[in-house]
């Protein structure tokens, strides 16, 4: 319970979600001058299968809150003599802390409780997401992180402070969904039972500039790896205490995580002594990406899943070296391998749609265990260049999409990164770009 003058919010401190956005809550009212710190108010945060949750279901009918769906949440308000209640119904912890930060915006607006207003939502769209290029280290780099801006962030990383500064504006601007993109992320995060040599100690940049290319080769050279400088001295298993406990912090603020790779680099792994390198056709590596995933799903038992893209670097072999075929042996076995031993545990997997088709991932995919879900670049990287792009609906994605898939959209800003808002020229092209 938190008391102010006599303003109190009653809720559950063992739910992180909802204990978050309580404090927000009272950080508008501690800093605002208004009403409130005045009123004879109360603010109760329950969700809907408490016993608080049953007293306003017998006021207003059994049927009250029937239409709220996960993340959803109801505000019902009760005005006596001596005081004002407000109640925040989640239909879920999730739902309770959205409902919490709804008020805090209220109160944060208006400075009075008079407008508060009975009111029930739940959201338009379910998974709202930030897909995050992440430069694990100098040897582990992302998409195109041959850039001062990559290795100079490689560091912030490894802060807690950074995540959880990112996360709590995550879930202030109700994003629940967080896309962690690399390269080859696994000798940065995980250490391999088969593999153990592969896991990477302490976190490390280059010293010199990496060659620029868009495909994501050349990310790491002999003469990046000859010029390394440490940035932080961590063992493997302090690199994975440190992501469980952002992957705890995120889930605390009702976020999911999932890892995101491009297909096929083997960073982080010179000079091993296993055989592997990025030859589709090399069954020593097939089974080092089986072994990773799995071992990676099982460090992370809060990751929500993991999604591929069967391009950029892959050769497109015939059977049985297929592009599909080698996701599928590499990341779709690894999955089946985990629910073997974890059959309860949710594992969503997304497949990237370009430099695929549809049908053939279905059908290769077909034993998938779980949810398989597609993504498309919506706006191919240009969402401030037209409201309407028109991609998605002249490749055919749409008319090929199976009726019972589901698709994530990604909606890029590049323009914005290309165009520098400090001049004044490129400012005027991205307004052209918005026209149309």
């Amino acid at each position: 319970m938190v008391i102010i003058s006599a303003y109190i919010v009653l809720f559950d401190q063992n739910i992180p979600e909802v204990a978050f956005a309580a404090e927000e809550l009272n950080k508008i009212i501690a800093k605002e001058e208004n009403e409130i710190q005045e009123a004879s108010f109360r603010i109760i945060i329950t969700t809907m299968d408490t016993a608080e949750s049953s007293e306003l279901k017998h006021k207003y009918g059994a049927n009250t809150f029937s239409s709220l769906s996960p993340q959803g949440y109801a505000i019902r308000k009760q005005l006596t003599k001596e005081v004002m209640s407000c109640w925040i119904i989640g239909c879920d912890s999730v739902g309770a802390m959205y409902g919490v930060l709804d008020l805090a915006d209220v109160l944060k607006t208006e400075k009075t409780i008079k407008n508060i207003r009975n009111y029930e939502t739940s959201p338009y769209i379910e998974n709202r997401g930030i897909k995050f290029n992440i430069p694990l280290d100098a040897r582990t780099p992302s998409y195109s992180d041959n850039s001062d801006s990559a290795q100079h962030n490689i560091i912030e990383m490894w802060s807690m402070d950074f995540w959880s500064e990112f996360l709590d504006e995550m879930a202030l601007n109700r994003f629940n969904t967080l896309s962690l993109w690399n390269l080859h992320p696994f000798p940065s995060m995980v250490k391999v039972p088969e593999y153990p040599d592969i896991a990477l100690n302490d976190v490390k940049k280059t010293t010199i500039p990496i060659q620029a290319t868009t495909r994501g080769l050349y990310m790491s050279t002999d003469e990046t790896l000859n010029h390394l400088v440490t940035l932080k001295e961590m063992k493997i298993e302090d690199k994975i205490s440190f992501w469980q406990d952002v992957m705890t912090y995120a889930k605390n603020r009702g976020i999911d995580v999932y890892m995101m790779t491009w297909n096929i680099y083997t960073y982080g792994t010179e000079g091993n002594q296993y055989g592997i390198n990025d030859e589709q056709n090399n069954e020593k590596t097939i089974d080092y990406f089986r072994a990773s995933v799995r071992a990676l799903l099982k460090t992370y038992p809060l990751l929500a899943g993991v999604g591929v893209t069967s391009g950029e670097n892959m050769q497109s072999l015939e059977s049985p070296y297929s592009d599909e075929e080698w996701l599928w042996r590499t990341y779709g076995k690894a999955v089946q391998d985990v629910k073997g031993i974890q059959p309860d545990r949710k594992i969503r997997f997304i497949h990237r749609a370009h430099w695929a088709s549809l049908s053939h991932i279905e059908e290769v995919f077909a034993d998938y265990p779980d949810t398989l879900d597609f993504s498309y670049k919506y706006s191919q990287a240009h969402m401030y260049a037209s409201v309407n792009p028109p991609n998605i609906h002249t490749d055919g994605f749409l008319d090929e999409l199976p009726r019972d898939k589901k698709t994530w959209l990604t909606v890029r800003n590049d323009d914005y990164y290309g165009f520098s808002e400090t001049d004044r020229n490129s400012q005027i092209l991205v307004q052209l770009f918005d026209l149309g």
